[in-house]
Parts: structure tokens; sequence; C-alpha cells
């Protein structure tokens, strides 16, 4: 028996098992057929995350695709010999990453976010309701529409600009209920929010940047980054991508992470599971939630004496999740609804 080992450390993986007839003592044959064997273990496990919306992608699963997504694995032989067998973990983890990121590229008119520019910076006037006019006549402003949708390109995304006559804020939204009014105000889905403010002690001044997703009411991206550019700068083009360049490609790095992750889409819930009847039955609802493929993330923030609650991020609607929640073969416990609304499920545990 040989034993090959592929150290990649993405995920606690989903283990596979495949066999087939051996090719013969030829050395190349039987390569090729581990090969084959790690590709039919990923593209089973594509076939059952994603049904029949696998044929649409079924051409880009090849063997350098599957090779990528094998954690690792072992050569050996079914107990007849008649057969090699290859057993292993795949990283499925890393498989609903790039499927995330297909969809995200696949689903261009999902969402349109807009730009808002503001500004406390005494040589920057930008207010929130000049953010169409600025994108025209400021430098800046036009550099970092255009650097941002660099990136969002491979997304099929594009940020606008749009009338903001009706938003009266005048800085980013920091919580709910600013969040909320927004999206009253503007009309849009979500929003890109550019503030500009001095900074003390450095050489220029500080950009913070925001990514709002106002349809789920959630803020999904927050940095604030110094930015080497003074009122002599921002005639000079060069000069503003350079300063611009650090803090947009962690930007992007970040917007990549939500749409990989599935929080860009995903709705949040709290859910209340009653009737919980120890520790270790917090911890295994809380494991079991975790290994769910349509449960984005699963957070315990409360625990109380028959009472265990959890933040959710899923892409389904209240109502689908606590369907599936119900239909779910939890090992060795049932969920069932109890009460559902927009933003929270309560179910009771039961063996």
């Amino acid at each position: 028996m040989m034993l090959f080992v592929t150290a990649v450390g993405r995920s606690e993986g989903v283990a596979f098992n495949q066999a087939a007839p051996d090719p013969g003592g030829n050395p190349d044959a039987q390569t090729g057929l581990i090969a084959q064997l790690k590709l039919k273990a990923v593209t089973e496990w594509l076939q059952n995350y994603l049904g029949p919306r696998f044929a649409s992608i079924e051409k880009t699963v090849n063997r350098d695709f599957s090779e990528r997504y094998i954690l690792d694995y072992k050569v050996g032989r079914t107990p007849d010999r008649a057969q090699i067998q290859l057993t292993g973990r795949l990283d499925s983890d890393g498989l609903k990453r790039w499927v995330r990121t297909l969809d995200a590229r696949s689903r261009s008119n999902a969402l349109t976010p807009f730009l808002v520019l503001s500004s406390t910076v005494p040589n920057l006037p930008y207010a929130v309701g000049d953010t169409a006019q600025r994108s025209k006549d400021s430098l800046l402003a036009q550099t970092l529409l255009s650097e941002v949708n660099a990136g969002m390109q491979k997304y099929n995304m594009k940020v606008t600009v749009t009338d903001l006559s009706r938003v009266g804020q005048r800085q980013p939204p920091m919580n709910d209920s600013d969040i909320r009014t927004l999206r009253e105000q503007s009309g849009g889905n979500s929003c890109l929010w550019v503030f500009f403010q001095p900074c003390k002690g450095c050489n220029g001044m500080r950009m913070d940047l925001y990514f709002y997703n106002l349809t789920q009411g959630r803020r999904l991206i927050a940095r604030s980054d110094e930015i080497s550019l003074n009122p002599s700068d921002l005639a000079d083009k060069a000069k503003i991508r350079a300063a611009l360049k650090s803090s947009l490609e962690q930007f992007h790095s970040e917007f990549e992470e939500t749409i990989s992750s599935g929080t860009l889409a995903s709705s949040a819930y709290d859910l209340t599971v009653e009737q919980v009847d120890s520790y270790r039955t917090f911890k295994v609802i809380e494991s079991s939630l975790g290994k769910l493929d349509f449960v984005v993330q699963s957070v315990l923030n409360r625990s109380e004496p028959k009472v265990a609650g959890f933040q959710i991020l899923s892409p389904l609607s209240a109502q689908e999740l606590a369907q599936r929640l119900a239909q779910e073969n939890f090992a060795g416990f049932h969920l069932k609804p109890v009460r559902v609304d927009s933003k929270s499920l309560v179910m009771r545990y039961s063996e």
C-alpha cells in the first residue's frame, strides 16, 4: 500500500472512497487511474451539492481542477485485491467558495451598488448629494470609481452613481437604523460609501470604505486607511492612483471574501432553540448547524437554561430555512418550527 498526503490546511474536509479495476502493472496507467478517481470524487460531491445546476459547470471540472480540492488521499486495494481503492478527504469548503464565486459572476444584476462620497477634509468639500457631480469634475472621485470598478469587473458588477438628493445622512451608517434609513432614502440594494476625513499625525488624510448590502440591512466591509494625498496632489492622477492602490487592493480582497464565504448574499437570522436539556446538547446543536450546506455561518450568542440562541447567516428566506432545518436528518435530534418571521426563528429541540 502506498500513502500520498497533500498538506492543504483549508478545511476539515469530507471523506471519499472510490475504487476501480486495477489497470495492471503499468505505472502510467495507475497514475492516470488515481487522477480519474480523484476527479470522480470531486464530481460526485459537486453533483450532490448542486443537483441539476451541475450540468452548467460540468465542462469546468477536469483532472487539474479536482487536484486542487483533494486535501489528502491514500491508495490501497479492495479486500478481494481486484480493484485499486482511493480514500481520503476533499476540500468541501473550498468547493463551496468556488461555486459561490461562480454564482456571483453569473448573477450580474443581483446587486447594483451605488457610490456615496462625503468628506470633512477642508480642501475636499464632498457632500453626499453632490456625489454624481463629483464623479464628473473631481479627478480623485473619477480615479476612485474607475479603480473600484476595475476590480468589480470579474464579478460582472459595477459601482454606479445615482441621485442622492433624498439622502440626509452626512456620514456612513453605523447601526441598523441608519442602514435602514439609507435604504429607504436611496431606494438601492447596495452601497459603497467612501468617507474622507483629516488624519492627525499622518502625511495626507484618512479614507474609510464601507460596503453595505441594503436589502439585507448589513454592513459587510468596513476599513480605514491612511492615504498619502495632499491638496497639491489632487490634480495628479498618477499620485492619486498610487495613494489609493494599497487600500483598494485590500478592499477588493475583502469583497472577494464576502462572495466566496457566502456572506454577500446571505441574510442574518436569530435562531432560538427551546427545550435544550444540557450543555452537551448546546454544543451538539452548534456543531451540527456549522456543517449545513445552507448555513453560511452559525454563532452561539445566547445560552440560558433550556434555551440556546444562534445568529445564522443563510441565503435562504426565513421560511425556507425553518423548513430545511425541520427536514434535516441531524444525528440524534430534531428541530421543529414554533414561530417564524422575516428575521427570527424559534424551534423546539427533541431527541
